[in-house]
């Protein structure tokens, strides 16, 4: 299975996010994409490799952190949209977990601020993501993620995560956020 690259240049200079810092953080999400490619190449290819072998041991470890690099990037970038919100107003699901996801999000370190819904209970829980895999929760939908690596605000923020947050979530698209809660 080839995935393709999803076009995102609709995103482009929302609120006080630069075009330079997004079409970086697109490159970012292309090699994600290319990479799982690649990955996917070398392991449907005829060639059989030894299984256990140190090669086909780290192609397989390194798959999970490309297919979530690129995943969690379509749910962030699905998630925003190039007109501001009209309005202050956010869901009242968000309002309820709104003070500890943005404190979360403030985390020391890179990864990634989630509200997920446990697929048992239904239960909404926010959770923190290191990277693209350590800490990610089994069972669970994700309804909402903002990438907190250093890529995605530097630029534009410097080390002010608050300004980067307000700034996303000024351009978040509550009715695909929505639409992920069962």
């Amino acid at each position: 299975m080839k995935y393709e690259i999803k076009n995102y240049t609709h995103l482009v200079d929302i609120g006080k996010i630069s075009n330079e810092a997004m079409q970086i953080h697109f490159k970012l999400y292309e090699g994600y994409v290319n990479n799982l490619n690649i990955l996917n190449e070398k392991l449907n290819s005829g060639n059989l490799l030894e299984k256990n072998s140190p090669e086909w041991n780290e192609l397989h470890r390194r798959y999970g952190w490309e297919f979530n690099g690129m995943r969690l990037h379509e749910l962030f970038f699905d998630s925003l949209k190039p007109d501001a919100n009209n309005d202050d107003h956010s869901p009242v699901f968000f309002e309820n977990l709104k003070e500890e996801f943005f404190a979360m999000a403030k985390i020391r370190g890179m990864g990634w601020a989630m509200i997920v819904q446990d697929n048992t209970t239904k239960k909404l829980i926010n959770t923190w993501v290191n990277e693209h895999d350590a800490g990610m929760m089994a069972d669970v939908k994700v309804i909402l993620c903002v990438d907190m690596f250093e890529h995605a605000y530097i630029k534009d923020f410097r080390t002010n995560r608050q300004e980067y947050l307000d700034s996303i979530f000024a351009h978040i698209n509550w009715e695909v956020v929505q639409s992920r809660l069962d």
